[in-house]
């Protein structure tokens, strides 16, 4: 149901089609080398991106490389809305993280410095140290808490766990960093914000559209013919696409019948890892990433992007697939045992 089918056919098919390709990752991948080759170009990728931006920054161009721009600084890399890069960096800079540790328990690996693990960790610093250049007040301070929380991380397992002869030196320095991340993510949280009255203002409109339709919404795309009707003053007379609130407008426009079954899915995905699977070190990582994505479409909208949406997914699926994998041979993947008896019987 849509107030605008001549353009919500070009959304819904997206959508579908980055669902589609994603949950292939979740069927197809037999072994656990398929990730281990498709991860590291990901994450190469997503690096790559914040070069861009760090770039564009340091040279301070008015709009990104090869664009006219939308006339707002708020941009960062190929991000015309810097707060979807938080998003973005914050789910592959986690995915970083977890590949660095991944790398320090392989049998036979080289010290960290020396392995491929210290890239990735030079790579996962390069992501999130773009939450203290993002001016959205929301991503960047879940972006630089996330960022923190996965350095805790490391530096936990590098004390425990790990014996490697720079244990310590890295230990130190990852916790080091995390506590700069983790304030710089609280002084963001708590800084002042232009836009915040506006944007409880969105929210609070998303929320009473939620109140008169709450099982089937308003259809999709129906925010923003609706908030003439419910906006306050101080809304009038200016255009917003979003609630600023992912979960908000996805209540308001598909209802509660409609959010149904992408909650179920993920929930039960997830349950069944949890019930099913013991502690898998790199899955959880990636989960926790997703996670922090979750939170921030709480406070924003990162999933209005396709590249945050399309990599969600990606790392969503495969952080379950992994868990699949990790320690079972490849001839038992997705076998179920068989009860041999005497042909008697």
């Amino acid at each position: 149901v849509s107030v605008t089918t001549s353009t919500t056919w070009i959304l819904v098919l997206g959508i579908g089609a980055i669902y589609t390709v994603s949950m292939n990752l979740f069927i197809v991948p037999k072994s656990r080398s398929f990730f281990e080759r498709i991860l590291p170009w990901l994450c190469l990728n997503a690096v790559l991106a914040a070069i861009l931006g760090y770039l564009q920054k340091t040279l301070g161009l008015k709009s990104p490389l090869f664009t006219a721009g939308t006339g707002q600084s708020d941009f960062f890399a190929f991000f015309p809305y810097d707060g979807h890069w938080a998003a973005f960096a914050l789910l592959w800079s986690s995915t970083c993280i977890a590949m660095a540790l991944l790398s320090t328990r392989y049998e036979g690996s080289a010290d960290f410095v020396n392995s491929v693990g210290s890239w990735y960790l030079a790579g996962a610093t390069l992501l999130g140290a773009t939450g203290f250049l993002v001016q959205a007040r929301w991503p960047a301070a879940i972006l630089l808490i996330t960022f923190s929380s996965m350095l805790l991380m490391l530096s936990i397992h590098f004390l425990a766990d790990s014996r490697d002869p720079n244990r310590k030196s890295i230990a130190l320095c990852s916790a080091l960093v995390s506590i700069i991340a983790f304030a710089g993510g609280i002084f963001r949280a708590f800084q002042i914000d232009d836009y915040a009255q506006s944007a409880s203002s969105l929210r609070r409109a998303a929320i009473e559209m939620f109140r008169d339709s709450p099982l089937f919404g308003w259809g999709i795309d129906s925010f923003t013919q609706l908030l003439p009707f419910y906006a306050d003053d101080t809304l009038l007379g200016s255009r917003h696409d979003r609630a600023t609130s992912d979960i908000l407008q996805t209540l308001a426009e598909v209802g509660i019948l409609g959010c149904l079954p992408i909650c179920i899915l993920i929930a039960y995905l997830t349950i069944r890892y949890f019930r099913g699977q013991h502690d898998i070190h790199l899955t959880n990582h990636m989960l926790f990433g997703c996670v922090g994505c979750i939170i921030c479409a709480c406070f924003d909208a990162p999933f209005m992007s396709p590249a945050v949406f399309l990599s969600f997914f990606i790392i969503f699926f495969s952080a379950l697939r992994w868990a699949d994998l990790s320690r079972n041979r490849v001839d038992e993947v997705d076998t179920k045992p068989e009860l041999i008896v005497h042909e008697d019987l």
